[in-house]
């Protein structure tokens, strides 16, 4: 009797997990057009300054694109103290570090909160998906 409850379980999270696969897919490309557009304003103004003050630190994490949403996304992710890649923007100017706070808040506090809401949600509605259909098997 437990193996069925377990299997029962397990076919539950698997259907709820693929049934997110679709939603999850446009969050993530939402996600990566937010850290895009932000990374290419960052790189843009890194580049500028960096032609006639080079800055190692600076162009380590926003000196090329890819660097940008890199440090972007570890920052929003965990993946670093983000307080490291605000510093590194220091000499532009505190606009530019407080645009980079508040980018990271933004994603940390609305996009991350409502893509976690939205999957929760998902799967609760596909696990009573699954709940009726096994009632009506």
């Amino acid at each position: 009797l437990w193996i069925v409850r377990f299997v029962g379980a397990l076919r539950t999270l698997v259907s709820s997990l693929l049934d997110t696969l679709k939603p999850l897919f446009w969050a993530m490309l939402l996600l990566l057009l937010i850290m895009y557009i932000a990374g290419v304003l960052f790189t843009d103004v890194v580049l500028e300054h960096t032609k006639q003050n080079p800055d190692r630190n600076m162009e380590r994490f926003f000196g090329h694109l890819g660097s940008s949403v890199q440090t972007l996304f570890r920052s929003i992710s965990g993946g670093f103290d983000w307080g490291d890649a605000a510093d590194a923007l220091r000499p532009l100017g505190e606009f530019w570090v407080l645009l980079f706070e508040l980018f990271v808040g933004f994603c940390t506090f609305a996009v991350l909160n409502v893509m976690t809401g939205f999957f929760c949600e998902s799967a609760i509605k596909s696990a009573q998906k699954d709940h009726e259909n096994t009632l009506d098997n």
